[in-house]
């Protein structure tokens, strides 16, 4: 039990970081999207996800690891183009008030791919605001948009990735949904790695060290433990009968 009470101590002071370097300082940047928080840290290794006592977790092994990572990515991906157009509204509607003659329709230029549902049926599930004056085309941006971070291009302006409103309600929740599961992956990849370097270092597989030095005694479960998980599953006092009481003790 101490085992996993030190380690845990120290994991969860980790992880409320999620990632760092071996620097001394390190500094993180806080990125606000109403309540949800997204803590980043300067790495020089850009793959680097977090780094523990020597343990390392790469993004690449995250990405891997989870598939509703990777499903979270590509619903980000096709948000991107929600939100260049987005920004291309806002400057049309700018065009409006200081043009008394509008052209019969406006080319926007989108350098992210292109929904697999489609741009809209994508612009309909989230109940986007379309102008009818905006064509929408999906470019394949070459080398120099991509080091500028040029997400589309309207009336000659350049939409970077920077300048883009990120304040859409669906962009926000795939972004906590990314933070939870990433949170979530990485406390689970830790636990393994500590397990098989600790295992490692005192010669013994990892069923051993668990059997022998993590779970030493068995759990004392009192009779209000049960009660209260009883009462967590929306079971009643009156349903609480003694056989049924006996097989939640046991389970516990």
């Amino acid at each position: 039990m101490k085992f996993f009470g030190l380690h845990l101590t120290i994991t969860l002071i980790f992880i409320s970081l999620i990632s760092c370097t071996k620097e001394k300082e390190v500094k993180v940047s806080t990125k606000m999207f109403g309540q949800f928080k997204y803590i980043e840290a300067k790495s020089e290794d850009k793959n680097l996800l977090a780094e523990f006592n020597d343990i390392k977790i790469t993004n690449a092994e995250l990405l891997k690891k989870s598939k509703v990572i990777q499903e979270l990515n590509q619903q980000e991906e096709d948000i991107y183009s929600i939100l260049v157009y987005r920004a291309a509204i806002t400057q049309l509607e700018e065009i409006k008030v200081d043009k008394k003659e509008l052209k019969d329709s406006y080319e926007l230029t989108i350098y992210t791919p292109e929904p697999k549902e489609g741009f809209d049926q994508l612009a309909t599930r989230i109940k986007l605001k379309r102008d009818e004056l905006i064509n929408v085309s999906f470019v394949e941006p070459d080398q120099q948009l991509q080091a500028e971070k040029v997400m589309g291009l309207f009336e000659g302006n350049k939409i970077t990735f920077d300048n883009l409103e990120k304040n859409h309600v669906r962009y926000i929740e795939i972004l906590t949904q990314k933070f939870d599961e990433s949170l979530r992956q990485v406390k689970g990849i830790l636990t393994r790695k500590l397990l098989f370097s600790d295992a490692k270092a005192k010669k013994m597989s990892v069923q051993d060290l668990i059997n022998g030095h993590i779970v030493k005694e068995p759990v004392q479960v009192t009779s209000e433990d049960v009660v209260q998980f009883m009462r967590s599953k929306n079971i009643s006092d009156e349903e609480m009968t003694e056989q049924l009481t006996s097989s939640f003790k046991n389970i516990l």
